[in-house]
Parts: structure tokens; sequence; C-alpha cells
């Protein structure tokens, strides 16, 4: 597709997207315009949602514009109380529970292989998207059809990403992650707390806060504060899929380094926000928090005072 035409489909997906989302003026007047975009959006939109979805779903590596907007409709129908039991089974059949979208987050390595879903999205965000030979100049071999791979050397770990429609795609997919995790406990199908109980199998906590390659170690704060309202999303219902290594995970963005730097000082409220959560907790996920990491969190909060 040409990058013209994918973004002006993803735009008004964007447009559709935002429409759907509570106003800031009356909540009750509000919910209904939502509710009736939503209705409107079940009547006459679903065929255009599967084909969003289905993008999504590519076992590939689709175009990162359309990725982006197609994980935006996702969340947009899955939201919705109106619209979520009608896609929500073809949803988690054709993503595999989510599973098909974890690579895009895991960085450039996985288990020492090269997580080729991850470097080819990145190489399509720049050869397609980048700035007008800005990418060109600096990067020739990603214009070489990656024939000989040396281009793959050039693919930045999550710490140091960059590309802003990298990061709109991978804040989709925490998005999507934290939907599944706060949804789970009213679904009366169970379909979603399956989803939560796999990704809490495949080490969800260490995809989102491991301190080597977290998707928290993104250098985009919308990124790294959606991935803690996740984890607060876990703690809040299933404190015992928190064990003692994400505990001292999550201690370690508890630090006064870069605060007044962008959304700094927002993304340190979350990481307290969760370490008061895990004190007040009185399950044993709390108690254990609260034998072994209590006095550091102290500390390192007075440290920011000080």
């Amino acid at each position: 597709q040409k990058p013209i035409f994918t973004s002006l489909i993803a735009s008004l997906v964007s447009v559709v997207f935002h429409m759907s989302l509570p106003s800031d003026g009356s909540v009750q007047r509000s919910q209904q315009i939502t509710d009736a975009v939503m209705k409107d959006l079940l009547e006459q939109g679903t065929e255009v949602f599967n084909l969003l979805l289905d993008i999504a779903a590519d076992t590939g590596v689709p175009d990162p514009i359309l990725l982006a907007a197609s994980l935006e409709s996702i969340h947009m129908f899955l939201e919705s109380d109106i619209t979520r039991t009608h896609v929500l089974p073809n949803v988690l059949n054709k993503l595999h529970e989510s599973a098909i979208l974890l690579p895009y987050i895991r960085g450039p390595q996985t288990k020492g292989s090269n997580n080729i879903k991850y470097m080819e999205l990145w190489r399509m965000c720049e050869v397609k998207y980048g700035a007008e030979n800005s990418a060109k100049d600096r990067m020739p071999e990603l214009f070489d059809d990656g024939k000989d791979g040396k281009w793959r050397q050039r693919v930045p770990h999550l710490k140091d990403l960059q590309n802003p429609l990298m990061h709109r795609v991978l804040l989709g997919i925490v998005q999507l992650i934290e939907l599944f995790s706060n949804k789970a406990q009213n679904d009366p199908t169970g379909m979603l707390k399956n989803v939560s109980l796999m990704l809490d199998r495949v080490g969800r906590e260490e995809l989102l806060i491991g301190p080597a390659s977290g998707l928290a170690t993104c250098p985009d704060y919308d990124v790294k504060i959606r991935c803690l309202k996740c984890i607060q999303h876990v703690l809040a219902t299933s404190a015992a899929q928190f064990d003692v290594r994400e505990m001292g995970w999550l201690l370690r963005y508890l630090t006064p380094t870069g605060i007044g730097v962008g959304k700094q000082e927002d993304f340190l409220k979350e990481v307290l926000g969760l370490t008061i959560l895990l004190i007040r907790n009185e399950s044993e996920t709390g108690i254990t928090f609260r034998a072994q990491f209590a006095k550091a969190a102290i500390r390192e909060s007075f440290e920011m005072l000080r």
C-alpha cells in the first residue's frame, strides 16, 4: 500500500476511535454519545472491523500504520459493553488470545535469536514512514530490501527506540493487555480470564517491567505509564500473580533520575501508586512486600524529596 493511502485509512479510523471516547462534559451525556457511536458501528461497521482485525492477526508483518489503527479499533470494540460480547470470540480466536501480538513488544532479541516481527516492523516504520531522506541518509542498508541482513545490527533495543510510529503500535498492544486484565473479573464468558492467565504464564510482568528489556524501558512516556497501569490492574484483581522478583523490578523504577524531564513525574506517580497498593495489600503478596521491600521503598521515596 502507498503511504498516503494507508495514512488516510488510519486517520479515518482514528477519528472514529476518538468519537467513541468519553468527552469532558457530563458523564451521562458523554456515555450516551459513546453508546450511540458504538451501536452504529455494530450495525454498520463490523465488516470494516473484521478487515482491521485480520491486519492485527497477520502472521507476517503488516503495514505499521494500519496495524496501529487496527489495534485501536480492537480496543474500541472490546472496551464497549455494547460491542464486546459480539466480537470477543472472534478477536481472541484470530489473535490466539493475544499471543500473536507479543513478539512486537519483546525487542529485537528473544532467547538469543532475532525477533523478526519486531525487526521488520521497525524497518518498515523507518523506510516507509520515516522523515523524507532522513533514514536513507542515516541507514542506507535499510533500503537494500534487507537482502544482506546487515541492517539488523541497526535495530534498536526497546530502551533506545525513538520511532514514534513504533511507539504508537506498542502503546496499542499494551492497552489491549491492560484491557484484558481489567475486564477479566467481570467477564461472564470467562474468556478474558483465560487470556489473563495465559499472559501470566508467558511472563506478562517481565514483558512490561523487566529491568533489561521490559516495555517500560521504552523512552516514550505514554508507553511507560500504560505499562504501569496494566500492572496496577493485575495487582488490584490478581495480586497472587505478582511475585518477589517482580516486586524488585518495580522498585528499580523508583528513582529521582530524570525528574522534570517529559512525563517522568507522572511515571513516578504511577510507580508510587503501585508501591502503595502493594503495601496495603492484605494477601500473602502484600505481606511479602512489606517484609522484604517496604524499607527500600521508603528510602527511595525520601531520596526523591531531598
